[in-house]
């Protein structure tokens, strides 16, 4: 069995299967339940927001927001959850979206407040699951390759 890890396909293949799981357990929670986690360093905000499919990272600066450490788990039938910045409108200066996966950065709270937003959905469970079958079930390389070596015979001289 230890003959199975070696190389780097083997052990990128574990951490894929890993994380394609932990994409597939949270595709399935966001069915029933909306999770929102939330602490603050500094004056900075961090949330990673559970919802509607996705997994959603954000980061903003409130500076007169008080000290924060929050998880918050709700129902879906329930409505989601109001988005990381408590429903107020953003003005992105920069933001692209494309196939459920989304990245931004722009201002919310009238234009002063700075927010950083990136959101990949667990429909990414199904690729990752495709090559982590792919690392794990290929046959691997030798490590010496077998030098072959021909005589050649001069014929007629």
């Amino acid at each position: 069995m230890g003959d199975f890890f070696h190389g780097w396909r083997r052990k990128i293949g574990v951490v894929m299967l890993v994380l394609a799981l932990s994409f597939m357990v949270g595709m399935v929670r966001t069915a029933k339940f909306d999770d929102r986690m939330q602490t603050q360093i500094g004056d900075t905000n961090y949330c990673l927001l559970s919802s509607d499919g996705l997994v959603r990272f954000t980061r903003y600066t409130a500076k007169d927001a008080p000290p924060l450490v929050m998880w918050e788990s709700r129902s879906s039938n329930s409505g989601t959850l109001h988005d990381v910045v408590g429903g107020a409108p953003i003005a992105w200066k920069w933001h692209v979206t494309w196939f459920g996966f989304e990245a931004g950065f722009g201002n919310f709270r009238w234009g002063t407040v700075p927010i950083a937003a990136f959101s990949l959905p667990y429909w990414i469970a199904i690729p990752l699951t495709l090559l982590t079958a792919w690392l794990l079930l290929s046959k691997p390389r030798s490590r010496h390759p077998i030098n072959v070596v021909e005589t050649v015979t001069a014929a007629g001289i």
